[in-house]
C-alpha cells in the first residue's frame, strides 16, 4: 500500500517486516519487533550476491538417466493387462492398466481443460491405519513425504524445478487414502517426462527430512491457536463433539497440539512403507495428454 506525501507524484511504498524470535511449545509466537536498518542492511547484503546458492541450483533433471535406463532394463516393466471402456457418447473412453508391479492406472483423455492433465496417485490407507494410540501419524505421513525432498534434493529445489518446467503437486491425507496430485502443463517440451521423474522420486526415494516433521509441528501448533478465531473451524469442532461419541470424535477432529509433539519420525516412515507399495497405489489420469507418452513414461 502507499500514500500521496509532499510533492511526489508517486506513492510512498509501506512495508511491515517482521520475523520469529523463537517458537515455545504451547504458548504465542513471539515476533522481533520491524526496524528500518535491519531491513536495509539485510537488503543490502542480499544483492552484493544474486546468485542461488549451490544447494538450491536448479539441474535440467533430478533423475540420472543412465540409472533409470538401468533399472527399466533390470526389471523389464510391462502392461500386462488392459480395459477399455466407453463412458458415453460425449465423454470418450475410460482406460484400465495394470502393471508388471501391480500398480493399477486408469486414464481418459479429454480436452475439456487444452493443453493440461491431472493425475492423482492414491494410496490405500490414510487415517483408517491410524488407531487412538497412534493419532496422526498418517496426515504427518503426508506433510514429511512433499516437504522433506526427494531424490538427492531438498524440497525448494523438487519445487522450483516443477515450477521452471510447468507443473504443481502437493500431497493429502484422507480417511481411506493418501493422494499425490498433479497439475501438468503439455505446452512445455518434455512435460510428461519431468512430472513423471518427480512422481517417481517422491515414491521410490522420498527424503523424508526431520525438519518437516518440525515444521508440521508447528503448523499444528499456529492452528491450535487461530482456530478460536475461526467461526467455520469452532462450530464443526462444536459440532462434532455433539454427533459422535468420544472415542470416535478424534477420527475427524483437527489434530491437536499435545497429539501431534508426540509423533516421531520412525512412526511416520513406518506407517508411510505400509501405503508406498506399488500393489497399493491406483493413479488416475484426466485431461488433454498424449496417450503413447503416458503410456510410454509408466513403463520407464
Amino acid at each position: 500500500g502507499g500514500d500521496m506525501t509532499g510533492n511526489s507524484v508517486f506513492p510512498t511504498a509501506k512495508a511491515f517486516v517482521c520475523k520469529p524470535e523463537f517458537v515455545e511449545s504451547g504458548s504465542e509466537m513471539h515476533m522481533e519487533g520491524y526496524s528500518k536498518n535491519a531491513f536495509f542492511d539485510v537488503m543490502k547484503e542480499a544483492i552484493k550476491d544474486p546468485d542461488v546458492p549451490e544447494f538450491l541450483q536448479v539441474p535440467e533433471s533430478l533423475v540420472n538417466v543412465e540409472q533409470v535406463d538401468a533399472l527399466v532394463a533390470k526389471a523389464q516393466p510391462s502392461i500386462v493387462s488392459r480395459q477399455v471402456d466407453a463412458i458415453g457418447p460425449d465423454e470418450g473412453k475410460l482406460v484400465r492398466l495394470t502393471l508388471s508391479n501391480g500398480v493399477r492406472v486408469s486414464y481418459r483423455h479429454n480436452d475439456a481443460r487444452p493443453k493440461e492433465f491431472r493425475m492423482r496417485v492414491s494410496a490405500v490407507g490414510g487415517r483408517a491405519l491410524e488407531t487412538k494410540d497412534a493419532q496422526g501419524r498418517a496426515v504427518a505421513g503426508a506433510a514429511v513425504l512433499i516437504n522433506g525432498g526427494a531424490g538427492e534434493y531438498p524440497p525448494e529445489v523438487v519445487s522450483r524445478f516443477a515450477s521452471m518446467h510447468q507443473f504443481s503437486y502437493d500431497c493429502s491425507c484422507g480417511s481411506e487414502t493418501m493422494n499425490f496430485d498433479m497439475l501438468v502443463h503439455t505446452t512445455v517440451e518434455q512435460a510428461m517426462d519431468r512430472a513423471m521423474s518427480v512422481l517417481w522420486l517422491y515414491l521410490a526415494h522420498p527424503l523424508l527430512d526431520s525438519r518437516a516433521l518440525d515444521r508440521f509441528k508447528v503448523r499444528v501448533m499456529r492452528g491450535a491457536q487461530s482456530m478460536p478465531k475461526s467461526v467455520e473451524r469452532m462450530t464443526t469442532k462444536q459440532l462434532v463433539e455433539c454427533l459422535f461419541a468420544t472415542e470416535t470424535q478424534w477420527r475427524i477432529s483437527e489434530l491437536s497440539t499435545e497429539i501431534a509433539d508426540k509423533i516421531e519420525l520412525a512412526e511416520v516412515k513406518e506407517l508411510l512403507a505400509q501405503m508406498l507399495v506399488p500393489s497399493n497405489l491406483e493413479i488416475a489420469v484426466s485431461g488433454d495428454f498424449d496417450v503413447a507418452a503416458l503410456e510410454a513414461a509408466l513403463v520407464k
